[in-house]
């Protein structure tokens, strides 16, 4: 009997840029008024994920940055945290600098991000859609370590060809990964979702087999391999297909409320 389920959001949950389906909702509603915890375990930050998290019922700590903050949503108490030095932020700003890509750090409960201004070499802070402040020296606009750093691609091809060049850059201090089709993400090596997971679950009391993943991404990877049931939708990504050990029916097929009806409110309880 599972539990504890975890889920990515984006490409599990709901399709990007499309709303949870009410199927969805219902089905991740119900496994929490069963008695199983349910949360999700997302590269997003706090407050992205928060309407969510409200949306689907989530009754325990969220996973979020990809395992670089566990933090119960309901009283903002944090399990665990982690940074990432700023030397290394420099670094991937100055990858993205060179190789033209929109750079973001989640700091705090907001995303910054540095751009170009279009048709001009001025780079501006951001806060969310909001500018701060134009600067002429990019490495300095950061004062505090954040949580992560984000690179975005103008397309798929351009994030997939750009992403090892980033992990050669970077070499073995930090990880690459790609949490959407167009997202880098760099993270701290010993930073994941499994790990995030794992942590939850021993904050819970929960053990591993008694967690069910759900996952879409490459950044999912991990997580499906370490849970006890490791379950990725059908338009996963071929890495999380072959880490899962089933496949349930596409984002656009609410291949996640399959999932949790037949795996957790139709499963037959575990026998004494």
């Amino acid at each position: 009997m599972y539990r504890l389920l975890l889920s990515d959001l984006d490409g599990t949950l709901r399709g990007f840029h499309v709303p949870i389906s009410p199927a969805v909702k219902s089905a991740l509603r119900e496994a929490a008024a069963s008695g199983v915890r349910v949360t999700l375990a997302t590269g997003r930050i706090l407050q992205s994920v928060l309407p969510y998290a409200e949306e689907l019922g989530v009754n325990a700590p969220l996973v979020c940055c990809n395992g670089g903050l566990i933090i119960d949503h309901r009283t903002r108490q944090e399990i665990a945290k982690r940074t990432v030095p700023l030397p290394v932020i420099h670094t991937a700003m100055r990858f993205a600098l060179e190789h033209d890509l929109r750079f973001a750090t989640y700091l705090d409960d907001y995303c910054t991000s540095l751009r170009r201004d279009p048709g001009s070499a001025v780079l501006s802070v951001w806060e969310g859609e909001q500018q701060r402040c134009v600067v002429e020296d990019p490495f300095c606009w950061l004062e505090r370590e954040p949580l992560n750093c984000l690179l975005w691609a103008v397309d798929e091809p351009t994030s997939a060809r750009t992403a090892p060049l980033l992990q050669a850059r970077m070499g073995s201090t930090m990880r690459v990964t790609r949490s959407t089709p167009t997202l880098i993400e760099v993270i701290l090596p010993d930073v994941s979702k499994a790990r995030g997971a794992a942590v939850l679950a021993a904050h819970l009391g929960i053990a591993r087999e008694e967690v069910l993943a759900l996952g879409d991404g490459d950044n999912d990877v991990e997580l499906l391999t370490w849970a006890g049931l490791g379950v990725a939708v059908g338009s996963a990504t071929p890495a999380a297909r072959a880490a899962a050990d089933c496949v349930v029916g596409s984002v656009g097929e609410d291949g996640a409320a399959e999932a949790v009806r037949r795996l957790i409110l139709d499963a037959e309880p575990a026998r004494p």
